[in-house]
């Protein structure tokens, strides 16, 4: 998924989660797919912002990923 889809899906989450008519298992649930999309939103972010400082540093490399950079 991309960063646009996964905030669409998280506010639709925060919306159910708001209205408080699901059961325990069901906020749970659905809370716990809330933080898999943040972090993954996170990550994005991140992603970005080191592709954007790799290319504002003038390092004309392929960008790897955070892993590769050592983030």
């Amino acid at each position: 998924m991309n960063f646009e889809s996964n905030i669409t899906q998280l506010e639709t989450i925060i919306d159910e989660l708001e209205k408080g008519s699901q059961t325990l298992d069901e906020i749970v649930a659905k809370y716990k797919q809330g933080m898999d999309l943040a972090c993954a939103c996170t990550n994005m972010l991140k992603d970005a912002e080191q592709e954007i400082r790799i290319f504002e540093d003038g390092k004309m490399q392929a960008y790897q990923g955070r892993e590769a950079i050592g983030n």
